[in-house]
C-alpha cells in the first residue's frame, strides 16, 4: 500500500469520527437525581462472605445533550447500578437508609464537581474526576464513622447533614459550559481546553527485514495533548539514538560516505495524531490513536576535514504510526493545583527511506506530566 492511500485512510478515519460525534448528540431532558430508594431498587441476593446484607453500587451518566436554548452541553444524572444488590432475608430498614446516603451523597458530589466547574475551578474534563474525589472522601469517612451503617445514630447525623447539603445546593446548574464543534476555528466562546505537556523516556524496535541491522534505539520525547470531550489531539516530538551492527547499510551520495558499523545513528521524528478514549476513570484513561508522521536518520561522518559535512542525513521521509496508550492519574495533588499523570504508549510505526524502503519499528512510551486545571485558554 503506497503513502498516498495511507493518507486516504487517514483521513476518511477522521471524517468517520467526526460523523459518529455529532449524530451522538442526544435531545433528552436533564431531571434532578433526588430519588428514594426501595429494595426493588436492588436485586435479591445472598450474603457474600464479608458478611454484608447490602451492596449500593451509585453511576455517574454523562449525555450531550440539547439545553432549553439549542445549546449543546454535557449534562450528568446520578443513578444505582445492576450490580447494586441485596439479601431479603438479612436486611432492615437502617441497611436502605445506609444506601440512601450513599446515592444522595453521589447527588451532592456531583453538584459540587459542576458548581467548581462553573465556578473555573476543574475545566470541562475533571468534572467527572472532581465529583469521583467528593464521593469516594465522603463514602469512606461515613462508612467509618457509622461503622459501615451499624451505628444508628450516625445515620441520623449524615441523613440530617446530607440534606442540608441538597438543599444547599439545588440551585447548581447540572450542565456543564456550551460546547461547540467548531472549537478548533475559534477558542473565544466560552469553551476551556486544558493543555497537556508530557516529556519522557522511548524506545525502538526495528523488525522485519532490518532487526538485525540496528540495536533497540533509545531516547526522550515530548508531548503537547488537548482533550477534546473523548477525543484527544497530540503533537510529539523524539530523538532516539541506536548503534548500527552492519556496514555500508545506506549511501549518502551528497557526501560520498558509507553509514559505518558500531557508530551511532540516531532518528528523529515529528507526529501529528488522534485519538478516541474508550475507557475513562478517576484514575486510568485508555485511548487507542492513529496519525501521521515526518522522520530522518543520521550518522555522524567522524571526518573534522569536511567542513559542513559531518552529519549524513537520509532525507525527510513521511510515515504513520499506529498504537495504544494509557494515562494514570493520581489523586493528591502537587502545589494546590498540579495533578500528577503517568502515560504508557505502546505504537508501530511505518516509515520509507530513500536507497532503504519500508521500517517497521515497535516503539514503548513512559513519560510524565502535571496537569493543572486552571492552564487552559478559552
Amino acid at each position: 500500500m503506497n503513502m498516498k492511500k495511507h493518507y486516504v485512510l487517514f483521513t476518511a478515519l477522521l471524517l468517520q469520527v467526526a460523523n459518529v460525534s455529532v449524530f451522538a448528540q442526544n435531545k433528552v431532558q436533564h431531571e434532578r437525581s433526588e430519588k428514594r430508594l426501595t429494595w426493588e431498587d436492588f436485586k435479591p441476593a445472598k450474603t457474600d462472605s464479608l458478611g454484608r446484607t447490602s451492596y449500593i453500587d451509585v453511576g455517574i451518566t454523562q449525555l450531550l445533550v440539547s439545553d432549553k436554548n439549542g445549546d449543546m452541553r454535557d449534562t450528568y444524572t446520578v443513578d444505582i447500578t445492576d450490580e447494586s444488590w441485596y439479601d431479603p432475608d438479612k436486611v432492615t430498614e437502617w441497611d436502605l437508609r445506609y444506601n440512601q446516603i450513599l446515592f444522595d451523597m453521589a447527588e451532592v458530589s456531583i453538584r459540587k464537581a459542576l458548581d467548581d466547574h462553573h465556578n473555573h475551578r476543574v475545566g470541562l474534563y475533571e468534572i467527572y474526576r472532581q465529583y469521583y474525589r467528593y464521593y469516594e472522601s465522603g463514602k469512606d469517612l461515613f462508612a467509618k464513622d457509622s461503622n459501615y451503617g451499624k451505628d444508628t445514630t450516625i445515620i441520623k447525623v449524615y441523613e440530617k447533614h446530607i440534606g442540608e447539603e441538597l438543599e444547599r445546593t439545588k440551585s447548581v446548574d447540572m450542565y456543564s459550559e456550551k460546547i461547540t464543534f467548531n472549537s478548533f476555528h475559534s477558542f473565544g466562546n466560552g469553551d476551556f481546553y486544558t493543555i497537556c505537556i508530557f516529556l519522557g523516556y522511548e524506545n525502538s524496535n526495528i523488525i522485519g527485514h532490518y532487526s538485525d541491522d540496528f540495536k533497540t534505539f533509545h531516547g526522550f520525547n515530548f508531548e503537547f495533548s488537548v482533550p477534546v470531550r473523548s477525543f484527544k489531539f497530540e503533537f510529539t516530538g523524539s530523538v532516539l539514538w541506536s548503534r548500527l551492527l552492519s556496514d555500508d547499510f545506506y549511501y549518502d551520495s551528497q557526501n560520498d560516505y558509507y553509514w559505518k558499523k558500531d557508530k551511532v545513528v540516531d532518528e528523529g521524528e515529528l507526529k501529528f495524531g488522534v485519538g478516541y478514549t474508550i475507557l475513562s476513570h478517576e484514575k486510568i484513561e485508555l485511548t487507542p490513536f492513529v496519525g501521521l508522521s515526518l522522520y530522518r536518520m543520521q550518522q555522524g561522518t567522524g571526518d573534522k576535514k569536511r567542513e559542513n559535512e559531518i552529519m549524513s542525513n537520509t532525507p525527510l521521509t513521511p510515515g504513520y504510526y499506529f498504537g495504544l496508550e494509557t494515562d494514570w492519574y493520581y489523586n493528591q495533588r502537587l502545589f494546590r493545583d498540579l495533578t500528577p499523570c503517568l502515560r504508557f504508549k505502546l505504537f508501530c510505526c511505518n516509515r520509507s527511506y530513500e536507497k532503504i524502503g519500508s521500517v517497521w519499528s515497535v516503539n514503548l512510551g513512559l513519560s510524565f506530566c502535571l496537569t493543572n486545571d486552571e492552564f487552559s485558554f478559552r
